[in-house]
């Protein structure tokens, strides 16, 4: 699925990738822990699934009104946005776990997950992550190993730009992959618009 560019940069890429915000959190598996050795990703069954399912919903709906009315398919898709935006910010209200999250930019697929850290994680370090994927409010956990983590900041700065690779965890890959697919779609007709 990775176009020609990749290939000429010398990477095998088996999914599309995309920078997005998410809200993420993570923590590092000691090796022979009871975490490390943990098959298959989760997918937390909260308020934040319930408006992830009714968002898909809406926007299976608001892609089929686009094609009659653009104009009421924009205004409903903007409700959205603003409707996801108040529950983000109740959601993050909601406890301590939730001030544990750090909202960031990151470069997301299916297969991996690259973000700046604030620590040097060495190559081949487990960890364990947690996604708050927006505007649903669906979190995702799932583990990986660190691939490399390069500075990302002026020298002696704690900045390091870290590459996961995702473990095999088919049920939290799957909603990573949907997660990707809907933000490129809702990226192209945003471009289309203008």
């Amino acid at each position: 699925m990775s176009g020609g560019a990749d290939r000429n940069h010398g990477e095998r890429r088996q999914f599309y990738r995309i920078a997005d915000r998410v809200k993420l959190r993570y923590e590092t598996i000691e090796e022979g822990s009871e975490a490390s050795g943990q098959a298959g990703g989760a997918i937390g069954l909260s308020t934040g699934q319930l408006l992830g399912e009714l968002d898909d919903e809406l926007a299976e709906c608001i892609n089929l009104l686009g094609r009659e009315d653009p104009l009421a398919a924009r205004a409903l898709g903007l409700l959205n946005r603003k409707v996801s935006l108040l529950a983000t910010l109740s959601l993050s209200e909601d406890g301590d776990e939730a001030a544990s999250y750090k909202e960031m930019l990151v470069s997301l697929s299916g297969c991996g997950l690259a973000f700046e850290a604030g620590e040097q994680l060495p190559p081949g370090t487990a960890l364990k992550l947690w996604l708050i994927l927006q505007p649903s409010q669906l979190e995702v956990s799932i583990t990986g190993r660190v691939v490399d983590a390069a500075p990302a900041g002026p020298p002696g700065e704690a900045r390091f730009w870290t590459r996961v690779d995702f473990d095999d965890e088919a049920w939290a890959r799957e909603e990573l992959i949907r997660h990707v697919v809907q933000k490129q779609g809702l990226l192209v007709a945003e471009r289309s618009e203008q």
